[in-house]
């Protein structure tokens, strides 16, 4: 049976095309939509009856698979003196505030999809994305182990792993030229606890049969089987997924002393980098995968 995939995203991410091309491969077709386009560039219209995307009816599809939410694309990036500044000032705001709007609408019509076609992730998945600390309090306050983390523009004493938050320049909407206090680039920092770092693929309820292991004293990584993975990294791994539910995604974790550390949950992997740094299949397992949920949904 020939099945028919969206892939929410940009149209030039390599990963999208990788996974795209995997669809194709295995004789369905997958058509990739950009958000950032609605309503601006591609008109769209959805009711009870419909859902329009430039022409197409998104209700057509039999799964989605959505690679990132939350961000529209980057805003130009320019300097202005302090008197220019404030002439262009209300301008920009005002733009930026339709766009904030755009992007509203755009994660509503998502929303309304996730009703009827089965989407890997949904769209709140991202939300808390772009809010990593939500993860690591989430998973704490359910008895997982986590590392002590703070969020600082510089390294704190005693932390020595950073995690990008994405709250750059770029993508703040008040002043470009002037952050207070000249800091910018806040960064997530963890006191990453020794031992052996595990990457493990989730897909919905299982894991991918093939892990990356970083061995403590090497920083280049490993191809391992999962059966050769210690049992709590592979049941802390599923269960952490699960709790904020995540269906596809990469989750991290340090193992030592039989205590498996929960680094964090990634819903939106770099797929090219697994496969061409790593030589990790991700692609194949995760076209597998959605083949498999519309396979088993009903219409």
């Amino acid at each position: 049976m020939m099945f028919k995939f969206g892939l929410i995203g940009y149209e030039y991410d390599d990963c999208l095309l990788l996974l795209k091309r995997r669809l194709e491969d295995r004789g369905h077709k997958a058509r990739i939509l950009n958000p950032t386009r609605i309503p601006r560039v591609v008109q769209t219209a959805f009711s009870p009856e419909k859902m329009i995307y430039d022409g197409f009816d998104v209700r057509e599809g039999d799964c989605y698979f959505l690679s990132e939410m939350g961000l529209r694309e980057p805003f130009f990036h320019v300097s202005y003196d302090r008197e220019l500044w404030t002439k262009l000032r209300g301008r920009y705001l005002k733009f930026a505030a339709d766009e904030t709007a755009n992007l509203n609408f755009t994660i509503a019509m998502i929303n309304i999809l996730t009703f009827f076609r089965p989407i890997v992730n949904p769209p709140h998945i991202y939300a808390s994305r772009l809010h990593y600390p939500v993860h690591l309090h989430r998973l704490a306050g359910r008895s997982f182990n986590v590392p002590s983390f703070m969020t600082a523009t510089t390294r704190p004493d005693g932390y020595d792993e950073a995690v990008p938050l994405n709250l750059d320049e770029y993508k703040n909407w008040e002043v470009l030229s002037f952050p207070k206090k000249g800091q910018a680039d806040l960064r997530l920092w963890c006191k990453r606890p020794g031992g052996v770092k595990y990457k493990l693929i989730v897909m919905g309820k299982r894991l991918m049969d093939e892990v990356l292991l970083f061995p403590e004293t090497d920083k280049l990584s490993q191809k391992k089987p999962l059966a050769g993975v210690p049992e709590e990294v592979v049941t802390t791994a599923l269960k952490a997924a699960g709790e904020l539910d995540i269906k596809f995604g990469e989750v991290t974790c340090v193992y030592a002393d039989h205590t498996t550390w929960l680094m964090g949950i990634d819903p939106s992997p770099d797929i090219n980098n697994l496969e061409n740094v790593h030589n990790l299949g991700v692609s194949s397992a995760l076209a597998d995968y959605l083949i498999d949920i519309a396979a088993n949904t009903g219409r």
